[in-house]
C-alpha cells in the first residue's frame, strides 16, 4: 500500500559506498582508524533521528518509505565501519588474545549466521518478543539459537563439501 522509493534507496546506497571507497583511497589507512569514533557518532545521530522523527511522522509514507530506510542504511554502514576499525585495532595489538580467537571463530560462521538468523526474527519461529516477557532474555536466546543453528549449518555444508564436492575447505 505504501509508495516505495527502492530505486532512490539503491542509488543513495551506491553513493554512500562510493563515498566511503573514495574516502579510503584519499586518506591513509592509519588515519581512518582515528575516525572510528566519527562513525559511531553518525550511527547514534541516525538512530536518534529515526526515533525522534517517528513521533512526528509515524505511519506516514514519508516515515515508512524515506526516513526508515535512509536512517537504517546510514546506521548500518556507520556501525559496520566502527566495528571494523574497533576489531582491527584489537587484532593489530595481539593476534593470540581471546577476543581475536573469538572473532576468527565467528568469522568462519558469518555467512551461516546470515543465512540462519532471519527465521528466528519473524514468523512462527520468532524468538524475540514471543518466548519470555523479558526482551533481554529473548535477545540472548536469539543469539544462542542462531549460533547453534549456524554451527549445525556450517558442519552440514562442510560435510557436503567433503563428501560430494571433494572440496578441501
Amino acid at each position: 500500500p505504501y509508495f516505495k522509493l527502492s530505486s532512490h534507496w539503491n542509488i543513495f546506497s551506491l553513493h554512500l559506498c562510493v563515498f566511503f571507497r573514495v574516502l579510503f583511497k584519499k586518506i591513509k589507512w592509519m588515519n581512518l582508524v582515528k575516525y572510528a569514533n566519527i562513525f559511531l557518532i553518525i550511527a547514534v545521530v541516525s538512530i536518534l533521528a529515526r526515533f525522534g522523527l517517528r513521533y512526528v511522522f509515524d505511519g506516514s509514507i514519508l516515515y515508512d518509505s524515506v526516513i526508515v530506510p535512509y536512517t537504517q542504511l546510514v546506521f548500518g554502514i556507520s556501525i559496520f565501519y566502527y566495528m571494523f576499525f574497533f576489531f582491527y585495532k584489537i587484532k593489530e595489538k595481539n593476534s593470540k588474545n581471546i577476543i581475536t580467537i573469538l572473532i576468527n571463530k565467528i568469522d568462519t560462521l558469518s555467512y551461516d549466521i546470515y543465512i540462519s538468523h532471519y527465521i528466528y526474527c519473524v514468523g512462527p519461529l520468532a524468538i524475540i518478543g514471543s518466548v519470555t516477557s523479558s526482551y533481554l532474555i529473548d535477545t540472548l536466546l536469539f543469539i544462542i539459537v542462531t549460533l547453534f543453528t549456524s554451527i549445525i549449518l556450517h558442519n552440514i555444508t562442510q560435510l557436503i563439501n567433503k563428501k560430494f564436492l571433494n572440496s578441501k575447505k
